[in-house]
């Protein structure tokens, strides 16, 4: 198959084949009950301060975060019981110096829990102390999980 370029655009045959493969997959979605969405994630602006900064041209502020999460979690409780927080990178604009946030829950259509604790979630304000114990544990554990000898283990001062 020749490759198409600007100066030679595809042949008749070749969209044929675009065309049959697209068909094709298109055919296994479908059997799959594959569904495709395109949209927006919900957005709110706070009735409070619905003129601030934060609501209108600055990607956090004081008020958003705290609000946000309030909002995920009260969503949660409305449509699962048994679903996973997830907070995230979300999308990074041209101009920014780093990524928004995303928060995020998911649960099962059938119903089955797919998360029982919500406790290590992060919450706005609330800060877990890191315990030399655990972490000790965990790295130990992930290098041994990856094969990394435990020599490389350098524990922070």
């Amino acid at each position: 198959m020749n490759r198409p370029r600007a100066s030679r655009p595809y042949t008749e045959e070749q969209w044929a084949e675009i065309n049959a493969l697209g068909h094709r997959i298109d055919g296994e979605l479908a059997q799959n009950d594959v569904r495709l969405t395109l949209g927006g994630e919900p957005t709110f602006v706070s009735i409070d301060n619905m003129d601030g900064e934060e609501w209108n041209f600055t990607a956090v502020g004081p008020e958003k975060r705290k609000l946000s999460e309030t909002l995920i979690r009260r969503l949660k409780n409305k449509f699962t019981k048994g679903g996973l927080l997830h907070y995230g990178q979300g999308k990074w604009y041209p101009g920014e110096s780093l990524p928004r946030w995303a928060l995020a829950c998911y649960w099962r259509k059938d119903g089955q829990d797919i998360w029982h604790d919500d406790s290590p979630c992060f919450r706005e304000n609330h800060f877990l102390r890191p315990q030399r114990k655990r972490s000790h544990r965990f790295i130990a554990e992930l290098t041994r999980v990856l094969g990394v000898k435990s020599k490389y283990i350098i524990p922070r001062p």
